[in-house]
């Protein structure tokens, strides 16, 4: 059997065609448990889940943590964590992920990536890849051959910040794919003006601020920012955690969109818009201070896409205003851009229009909409659109622990990276085969 692996695992050649046919199975699968069908019209503001897929990567740890170094006092090579005797009886593993890429230099060993849909009876794992660096574009090329089998029954990605930017209009513009993610943004360290406002809180509630009670007023003073009357600033965006105990303090991205004027009896009416973290704001300036703020989140209505003649793919968005004058549509036309950048390409790699692939027909703030417009507490119970539908991509973590705790010791049970690969590609294969039992028993 080991024989056979390394003969396998050997040749490239067989590789590839083994992954291309374990998709073109997987798909074949997803179609059979109502997923991936064709001729079914996207609606980016009430995605279908059986028409999405989601992926995720994880490192795995090396079999071992045995390194060659240098001695610096007698230049030779030796092991270390080793009982060789010699660097080169030492069982050392050899091809590492560039951890860097990611941002994850605290992690050490191999990516491995992987998509899925989720079915009726469960996960199917649709397709694994090994990223040596960026996790990007191991992402891609899945997404890719998954595409090229599945074809309009595909209709987005859910990633986690992975696919961003010039990928977002790619996917678009080439395969008509909508990506369902956060968009680049950082949660926020508490600013001097938020830790003032905890002990003015805690002076006035007469509370002794410690860790524990900092946190708990914490929490009061973020739901006093989302419904106090002034209204969130552009650029900084709260949202509730799934405790509801605690909210995330997002730095988020934001882009202010021109005017949109209308004439009404009583002159001129316009009406100030911007992009927050991939959600549409009516925005206005502050009486006293020296920013916008987001009086009104208006949510999309409708999200429509045209092929153009050339086989490219637009995509328009829509969202009514509130107006005292009679309430008007506004209508966002995304042309996304074709290319495809490639590693070790040169030059800037940002997308031409900045706001097309930032605004999402579904996006965080559709989970607080309700309650931010109204002033109610962002607790007050909801539909959490964007969560319930984004929270699918935490599937993949779970897939992903599983497949380590199936490992000795949770780490890599081979030491090539070849054979990692197909090490992590046959645990999918055990997962489609007990979904598949899930949906047809034996017997039935």
């Amino acid at each position: 059997m080991l024989y056979f692996r390394d003969k396998l695992v050997g040749s490239q050649a067989h590789m590839r065609e083994l992954n291309t046919q374990f998709t073109r199975v997987a798909i074949g699968m997803a179609w059979k448990l109502g997923n991936l069908h064709p001729g079914v019209v996207p609606d980016g503001t009430c995605p279908d889940q059986r028409h999405y897929i989601y992926g995720d990567g994880t490192v795995v740890k090396p079999p071992s943590d045995v390194r060659v170094v240098t001695d610096p006092v007698t230049g030779e090579r030796i092991p270390l964590h080793s009982r060789a005797t010699s660097a080169t009886t030492a069982r050392v593993v050899k091809t590492l992920t560039d951890t860097r890429a990611d941002g994850k230099e605290q992690l050490r060993g191999l990516n491995m990536v992987g998509v899925y849909t989720w079915t009726d009876a469960g996960r199917l794992v649709l397709g694994t890849r090994v990223a040596l660096g960026a996790e990007q574009w191991a992402a891609l090329e899945l997404i890719e051959e998954v595409y090229r089998f599945a074809k309009d029954g595909m209709h987005g990605v859910i990633w986690d910040r992975v696919i961003t930017g010039w990928l977002v209009d790619y996917l678009m513009a080439t395969m008509r794919l909508q990506t369902v993610g956060k968009p680049v943004a950082n949660s926020r360290d508490d600013s001097s003006e938020i830790d003032d406002k905890i002990a003015l809180k805690a002076a006035a509630h007469h509370t002794q601020l410690d860790t524990h009670t900092k946190v708990a007023i914490r929490y009061h003073v973020l739901a006093d920012m989302v419904t106090a009357s002034d209204r969130l600033p552009l650029g900084t965006s709260i949202y509730p955690k799934s405790n509801r105990r605690d909210f995330d303090l997002v730095h988020s991205e934001f882009r202010e969109l021109d005017p949109i004027v209308h004439h009404t009896p009583e002159g001129e009416c316009a009406h100030r818009l911007a992009v927050d973290d991939g959600g549409m704001f009516e925005i206005a300036d502050h009486d006293e201070l020296a920013h916008s703020v987001k009086v009104t989140y208006l949510p999309c209505m409708a999200n429509t896409h045209h092929q153009r003649p050339d086989g490219l793919w637009t995509s328009k968005l829509e969202y009514l205003i509130p107006c005292p004058h009679g309430d008007l549509v506004y209508s966002y036309l995304w042309e996304p851009q074709p290319h495809r950048y490639q590693p070790g390409d040169a030059g800037a790699r940002t997308p031409e229009d900045p706001v097309g692939w930032r605004l999402r027909p579904l996006c965080r703030a559709d989970d607080i909409g309700e309650a931010y417009n109204n002033r109610l507490p962002l607790n007050t119970p909801a539909e959490r659109k964007f969560t319930a539908f984004f929270s699918r991509r935490n599937d993949s973590e779970s897939h992903n622990a599983w497949v380590k705790r199936s490992y000795p010791h949770k780490r890599a049970a081979s030491y090539s990276a070849e054979a990692q690969e197909l090490d992590f590609l046959l645990a999918g294969l055990v997962n489609n085969s007990r979904t598949w039992h899930i949906a047809f028993p034996i017997g039935t």
